[in-house]
């Protein structure tokens, strides 16, 4: 278990009702990464066969990503424009064939790409998060983390990339002059929209959260998936006044979910990837050959006890 991680150990978990699984994604779509939803529509992105896939009243639908971009991975709805925004990446291991360059892109409800973009620096979006017409994506490899906003046509650089990090997903807060980071290796971030200045989010005895992929805000408090060892977790956090981590705690799953990537939200739940079977692709895995149905869960939350915007 990554350093951090412990402090679940702890920690009391949430009382909430028991997850469901709404529909599984069928076998024939390999490696489901990607979740995101406008309320009635789940998308889902395959890294392996490059596809966003709808699923409404029980039918799917299947949106190939355009050739010239990389394979999905984390992908977010953007209400104002009507647009999935997609983190397009490349990778060797597992081999992703044809794919196009790695770039964060939109695409409409029909497939149809409206943005590609992409930074001077070398690039590895995995996770994009949205917030009115402000997008973000952050770079798995090597820690940066870009935004655009407006006509969003370029990407402007809120952390440079290091090669010493991991970022992962992201959330503003603090009424959107924040946004909050989970960076894989260096823990929690907290990066001033205005200034661009970063803080490592941490106990009060200074420990770090680290081992955090996906993030979501609810309210006043912070969900994450912790997947650095299998089964994974989702782990529930607050950020105090002081810029502290507060009641760190596992979120009760039950048995639902076993290797979690993303997370959304939809109304009064979250909507999880309940096995993305990452370990059938390593080493020694039975890759596609032996790729089962995955689950996507709906886990029950509880009311914000705040307002989003009075968080800190």
């Amino acid at each position: 278990m990554i350093a951090g991680l412990a402090l679940l150990m702890a920690a009391p978990a949430i009382d909430q009702s028991p997850p469901r699984t709404i529909f599984s994604v069928p076998a024939d779509h390999h490696l489901i990464e990607g979740i995101a939803t406008d309320g009635k529509t789940i998308w889902v992105s395959s890294v392996l066969d490059r596809q966003v896939i709808g699923w409404r009243k029980g039918k799917l639908l299947v949106l190939p990503v355009p050739d010239q971009a990389g394979a999905p991975f984390a992908i977010a709805y953007d209400a104002r424009r009507g647009w999935l925004w997609i983190a397009t990446n490349c990778l060797n291991d597992p081999k992703t064939l044809n794919c196009g360059s790695p770039s964060l892109i939109a695409v409409d409800r029909k497939g149809r790409l409206q943005r590609q973009l992409k930074p001077e620096a070398d690039f590895h979006p995995g996770d994009v998060s949205v917030d009115g017409d402000r997008v973000f994506v952050s770079d798995t490899a090597n820690g940066a983390v870009y935004r655009c906003d407006r006509a969003c046509r370029s990407l402007d650089p809120l952390i440079r990339p290091t090669g010493r990090a991991s970022a992962q997903g992201s959330a503003i807060y603090a009424a959107g002059r924040k946004l909050l980071l989970a960076d894989y290796s260096r823990g929690i971030v907290s990066i001033d929209l205005a200034t661009k200045a970063e803080t490592l989010v941490m106990t009060p005895e200074g420990k770090r959260l680290r081992g955090i992929d996906g993030l979501i805000r609810v309210g006043d408090r912070f969900i994450g998936v912790a997947n650095a060892t299998t089964p994974g977790a989702l782990v529930s956090f607050r950020v105090t006044a002081a810029g502290n981590l507060a009641n760190v705690a596992p979120f009760p799953t039950g048995d639902a979910i076993v290797d979690p990537t993303q997370i959304t939200v939809r109304g009064n739940e979250l909507l999880a990837i309940g096995d993305s079977q990452w370990a059938r692709y390593s080493p020694g895995g039975s890759g596609a050959a032996g790729q089962q149905p995955t689950p996507i869960v709906a886990i029950p939350i509880a009311p914000a006890t705040t307002p989003a915007d009075k968080t800190n």
